[in-house]
């Protein structure tokens, strides 16, 4: 991952980073959820939780059950990498990448991640032939999300705190997380690097 924190427009990017990755196949004894479970943070908004908790959030919602949901709409696989970068002067960043593979681009076009993004108020932005879905936080991206060829990606930001509640940011934007010129950067490294996965 560090060739990507590398290429991220954020000041002094350190080598130090954490990454947790994970591909789960869909097994036909798996019991799904019908639908979306509830949020268990406030949704609409940047997430901005404990390190712990935030780690296990997608959609203001518990990540498991999120592609429990995905599978039931008929997703075959789901993959996933979530990332820690650091900055020299002890900032941290954060940020989240989910893919699942339909295989169908119609299944994958009516996804219900985009009706809880819609929901949101999301906008829409064309690039390189994908819709984009779009939620942004004082002019900031903290969440994107397009489909391409029967496969559903996600990409989110967020806030963690430490030990004594205090937010660990960057000071590159007003909202401490990634500038929205860096979701372009992983949108397009996700699009390569997750799609043979799937």
């Amino acid at each position: 991952m560090w060739e990507l924190n590398d290429r991220l427009p954020v000041d002094n990017v350190d080598v130090a980073y954490v990454q947790e990755e994970l591909a789960v196949e869909l097994d036909d004894q798996a019991s799904c959820l019908s639908s979306l479970p509830e949020p268990v943070a406030d949704e609409c908004t940047l997430v901005d939780l404990p390190v712990e908790e935030g780690r296990g959030i997608v959609l203001w919602r518990p990540a498991e059950q999120v592609s429990d949901a995905m599978f039931a709409e008929g997703a075959k696989r789901s993959v996933y990498e979530d990332v820690t970068g650091r900055t020299k002067d002890g900032g941290t960043f954060r940020y989240r990448m989910n893919a699942w593979s339909f295989g169908d681009e119609e299944e994958a076009k009516h996804s219900t991640i985009f009706d809880a993004i819609t929901a949101c108020g999301a906008s829409t932005e064309r690039v390189g032939g994908a819709d984009y879905s779009i939620l942004e936080k004082d002019g900031e991206i903290y969440l994107l999300a397009y489909h391409n060829a029967g496969n559903v990606y996600l990409v989110e930001t967020r806030i963690g705190r430490d030990d004594n509640n205090k937010p660990e940011t960057i000071r590159d934007t007003p909202t401490g997380v990634l500038p929205s010129e860096a979701f372009e950067v992983i949108a397009d490294w996700w699009a390569h690097n997750a799609t043979p996965a799937l």
